[in-house]
């Protein structure tokens, strides 16, 4: 019997939308809802639940802006689909908060299964939970509740988000702690392991900056400024909707910190040392090249790792630190290794130790995979479930290369980037 399930994704994996088009789509959100980090886990989600008895549609992200829901939506949603998954993120976090509750509004209506992958909170590193308000509290407990009311669990990020929604009543057994599932993509015996003696200026290395996380600025625009005074190749990725933006079509970015590239004169943007990824194999296979990557983007750190890539984290928050103690990614917190002048890609990659990580690989896919059959959900992994087909569609899908700074495109590159924006009508 075929199982239907809809899933929070904004397209399918193996979707070969080209970049200019994927960052254009559904009113300035894009495919990934506004992180390219996001269709990490979405993509990640959708190909274990692809069984060849499975059938997935993805939601668009359309559910999470509305609170009201017609009788005619709901009843077709109901009519159409056995189980409802939710991939999110930091999705307990105020500026959410709206989101959430529209989420609540459909759910709680709903007579499908609803699961939810690796949803976590926002907090001080402290994990304190005071910086919530009692609203805001109340929002995620109302969600949860309506989630718990058709699943047997929520699959959390990391113990402090289960502490948090212990403290909101829950009971522990219904709260599994289970990382991120982009990290589950690879196989249960994937590792990582430092191939390069060490690191100097002929290393090919990726970075990432988070301007809008990092308080305080001017160690952010040490920090780029100064690795790429140390290494002039080094590339940096970005994720933010308004970063590709900047990459496609030269839109200055909505921040200007001394330091950090955010004019199209910027010498990184014209040396073409940036990219912006709209299809995460893509980005995965980019990753493989670099000899590592750093920074306080998870996401960009988890690209990496899938491919086998050193790359060590820079923690700003509790959503980050509890991933990080998770799954055993070398980390530190950003704070700390500014104040210790220890940023520099030679000392990060020097300080970047594999065997937690390496380790804990095999029960944390296990308990993943555990999480998601006791939620009633089919996977790939169980036997007589593989679907070796849909792994070849998608490694054989024409895959749009990470997009580049107009700067550095060949006069073949620019030409078709100018035929997308001046496209008729019609399309062509």
């Amino acid at each position: 019997m075929t199982q239907r399930i809809l899933i929070r994704a904004g397209r399918p994996p193996h979707d070969t939308t080209s970049n200019e088009a994927a960052l254009a789509w559904g009113k300035g959100v894009g495919h990934f809802a506004g992180n390219s980090g996001n269709m990490l886990f979405c993509d990640a989600v959708y190909v274990a639940l692809n069984t060849p008895e499975t059938a997935i549609n993805h939601d668009c992200y359309d559910y999470q802006s509305r609170i009201v829901f017609s009788p005619f939506e709901v009843a077709k949603l109901n009519k159409s689909y056995d189980a409802y998954v939710l991939p999110m993120a930091n999705s307990f976090r105020p500026s959410f908060k709206r989101n959430l509750d529209a989420y609540t509004s459909l759910i709680s209506r709903l007579k499908m299964k609803v699961v939810v992958t690796g949803v976590g909170a926002q907090l001080p590193l402290s994990g304190s939970f005071d910086s919530l308000s009692w609203d805001h509290k109340m929002s995620i407990k109302a969600f949860v509740r309506a989630v718990l009311n058709r699943s047997a669990s929520i699959g959390v990020r990391g113990e402090i988000t289960k502490s948090l929604l212990m403290k909101l009543g829950f009971p522990e057994n219904s709260i599994d702690v289970i990382g991120c599932p982009s990290v589950f993509s690879t196989s249960r015996d994937h590792t990582v392991s430092k191939t390069a003696a060490s690191i100097d200026d002929s290393s090919a290395l990726g970075i990432c900056t988070n301007p809008f996380r990092i308080k305080n600025k001017n160690d952010l625009g040490m920090f780029f400024s100064e690795n790429e005074k140390a290494y002039p190749g080094i590339v940096l990725i970005l994720q933010k909707n308004y970063e590709a933006e900047y990459i496609i079509w030269g839109k200055n970015l909505p921040y200007s910190i001394k330091g950090v590239p955010s004019t199209v004169l910027s010498k990184t943007y014209l040396e073409g040392r940036m990219r912006f990824f709209t299809n995460s194999i893509t980005w995965q296979e980019y990753m493989q090249t670099l000899d590592f990557f750093f920074g306080p983007r998870l996401h960009g750190c988890i690209a990496a790792i899938n491919a086998g890539t050193p790359a060590f984290f820079l923690t700003i928050d509790s959503r980050t630190q509890e991933l990080a103690d998770y799954h055993g990614f070398p980390s530190a917190h950003f704070n700390k290794v500014m104040a210790g002048k220890s940023y520099l890609a030679r000392d990060l990659y020097e300080a970047a130790d594999f065997s937690a990580f390496n380790k804990k690989m095999p029960e944390n896919w296990d308990r993943y995979y555990a999480f998601l059959e006791k939620n009633g959900l089919e996977h790939i992994h169980m036997e007589g479930k593989a679907n070796p087909e849909y792994k070849a569609k998608i490694l054989s899908a024409k895959r749009p290369a990470g997009a580049k700074p107009i700067a550095s495109l060949s006069a073949k590159e620019t030409a078709s980037r100018m035929k997308w924006l001046w496209q008729d009508d019609k399309g062509k």
